[in-house]
């Protein structure tokens, strides 16, 4: 578990703004990114599946299934390790984009890691099931253009 004052240093440290930071809740738990690739994500694709979601320009986009995607992410969250804490996996937008952000743990400290929540295809691959939540990284330009960052 890490302290809010811990995530925004780590989200600065990245290069995100301060102006654009936000945080609801005063201490999060660290998601492992096979949760999230793993759990997290068979859980996101069966609700989109059940729901019949898919991209739609301008109604269902990036910032939809963000959105989306951490709304499961805390309901799986739940079910999977009861805490008081929130769940640190957010929103992060930046030009043109928004996806999903997690806070995690390894021997050398806090790191961040994206997450595409939009489902894709693998190039070269038949389509079968899209891959959701693939783990991205985040350039530094990227991070200092952030617009918003939300962990709500």
């Amino acid at each position: 578990m890490i302290s809010a004052e811990q995530l925004t240093s780590a989200l600065r440290r990245a290069g995100v703004p301060l102006d654009v930071i936000i945080l609801f809740d005063e201490s999060f738990e660290l998601p492992a990114p096979d949760w999230i690739t793993v759990d997290l994500a068979k859980a996101f694709t069966e609700f989109l599946f059940k729901a019949g979601i898919t991209y739609r320009d301008g109604q269902f986009e990036c910032n939809k299934f963000a959105k989306s995607a951490s709304t499961i992410a805390d309901w799986c969250w739940v079910k999977t390790r009861p805490s008081l804490s929130a769940l640190a996996f957010g929103m992060f937008a930046y030009p043109g984009h928004m996806l999903c952000l997690a806070a995690h743990q390894s021997a050398s400290g806090i790191y961040l890691a994206g997450y595409e929540p939009q489902g894709s295809v693998p190039e070269g691959e038949a389509y079968s099931q899209p891959v959701i939540l693939k783990q991205l990284t985040i350039t530094r330009e990227e991070f200092e253009a952030c617009e918003d960052c939300l962990f709500i």
